[in-house]
């Protein structure tokens, strides 16, 4: 990796060269990026279950605006994007999970508060979980991370004049003209249907969908032929094969047409076949990964330790992106933000019928507090090898947050089925503890995420 950052940092940061990175500009206009962009990604998460990433149009947007002055930097660019991305994610993780505490009737409106403090201890914990990562998935070969490649070249067009921006815009313009035309005008459709069912048939469901989408072009242009096909494969697996088998298994659905009714058939079986065929597959890959994490951990060590141990002339020759935070400092803060999630999680719910049971409130805390810490590690390594493969804005965010809802509930009825079978409250109060950890493990992975993406 130290070879790949070498090609990025060398031509457009020279080593003599002190380029401005943090600026007062920077903080009003990534602060008003991240807002707006936060803000647009909630409302899709809300209205359609969807979201997109935020690093590219960040990235277009801020170059636009700095070109403006005179002396701006491309780590200036840089920062924009990334606090863009970061906040995008957060808003991303908490608009899938947060509105069931109003939905089940547990909260009456969004509480400030709780929610800052849950992103705030997430976002960190997911910054600090990427670190060791990078070095692992930077590296790996099946990872190409479309969605950084693609900002690395905006960040390189901003710096390299405009014969490299031409074409940005140019593709930028095609693209935005096509979904304006698409959703805007609705002169041609995104995508077209045809299905068909007959209930006397062994296949009593099939058809086929084509979509066209200029930002999914753009990305398996980028992804490449071998990821396109692994996808392809799943969906000939989930709808060639598997929307047949499961209406001729659990018959046809009640919907006006063939097309709800495959719909209907994915949303309450196909998408658990996935979230089933992702738990197993991220499990492998976790186990994969153990010992590439600790070689990286390693990496992070010694590259401390080669600072602390030269002279000022060979700690300007290391690259300040080959600089880690000390593993040590990483050990602590995880004690220590395990310690503020066990007490966070008592002061959550300190409301609940579980709160008048001491022996089960500190043993509930308890277990939010280290399944938070090790379902996030668990959960981050998968998003981040998903973000890796097909980007963030195509990383399946709400099956990852199933994995964690399914995991999370069956370790608390286990651990504490006398307590939570008691009485229907104790069960609202357990469902309640279950929302919450998957808030957090949510944050914690789209952060990480993000964060190996950028």
């Amino acid at each position: 990796m130290a070879d790949h950052i070498s090609t990025l940092e060398a031509p457009f940061i020279p080593a003599h060269q002190q380029l401005p990175e943090i600026t007062i500009r920077v903080f009003i206009l990534g602060t008003l990026l991240t807002a707006l962009l936060a803000a647009s990604n909630v409302y899709l998460g809300l209205k359609l279950g969807v979201t997109i990433a935020a690093a590219i149009p960040a990235a277009v947007t801020s170059m636009s605006i700095l070109r403006f002055f005179k002396n701006y930097s491309v780590l200036e660019n840089n920062i924009i994007q990334t606090m863009a991305s970061a906040g995008e994610a957060v808003a991303a993780a908490t608009a899938f999970v947060l509105p069931g505490l109003i939905i089940i009737g547990y909260w009456q409106h969004f509480d400030y508060f709780t929610i800052f403090c849950l992103v705030s201890v997430g976002g960190i914990l997911g910054v600090f979980i990427s670190i060791p990562l990078r070095r692992v998935m930077l590296n790996h070969l099946k990872l190409c991370y479309p969605e950084g490649t693609a900002t690395g070249q905006v960040l390189k067009a901003s710096v390299s004049g405009k014969n490299k921006i031409k074409p940005l815009w140019q593709g930028g313009l095609v693209g935005g003209l096509t979904s304006l035309c698409q959703a805007g005008f609705q002169i041609f459709s995104d995508n077209i249907q045809f299905w068909t069912s007959h209930a006397k048939s062994t296949l009593s469901l099939y058809g086929i969908g084509l979509g066209f989408s200029p930002a999914l072009v753009a990305a398996g242009y980028i992804i490449g032929a071998s990821t396109g096909i692994t996808l392809l494969v799943g969906v000939i697996f989930g709808w060639v094969i598997g929307i047949p088998l499961l209406a001729h298994i659990y018959g046809l659905p009640h919907a006006d047409t063939p097309y709800a009714m495959a719909m209907d058939l994915w949303k309450h079986h196909l998408r658990f076949v996935g979230v089933g065929t992702m738990l197993l597959g991220g499990l492998w890959t976790l186990l994969t990964l153990l010992k590439p994490v600790y070689k990286g951990l390693v990496l992070s060590w010694h590259s401390v330790q080669e600072i602390k141990n030269h002279t000022d002339k060979t700690q300007q020759a290391i690259l300040r992106t080959e600089r880690d935070i000390p593993p040590q400092y990483l050990l602590w803060a995880g004690l220590v933000f395990t310690i503020l999630i066990f007490f966070g999680t008592m002061f959550f719910l300190k409301t609940t019928p579980l709160a008048h049971t001491h022996y089960t409130l500190y043993g509930i805390s308890a277990f939010s507090a280290v399944y938070a810490l090790i379902g996030g590690i668990f959960i981050a390594c998968i998003a981040a090898y998903m973000s890796g493969v097909v980007g963030m804005t195509n990383t399946p965010l709400s099956g990852l947050l199933l994995i964690s809802i399914l995991l999370s509930a069956s370790l608390v009825l286990v651990l504490f089925s006398s307590e939570v079978l008691l009485n229907k409250e104790n069960t609202m109060a357990a469902i309640v503890t279950v929302l919450f950890i998957t808030a957090l493990v949510s944050v914690i992975a789209a952060v990480s995420g993000e964060n190996l993406q950028d």
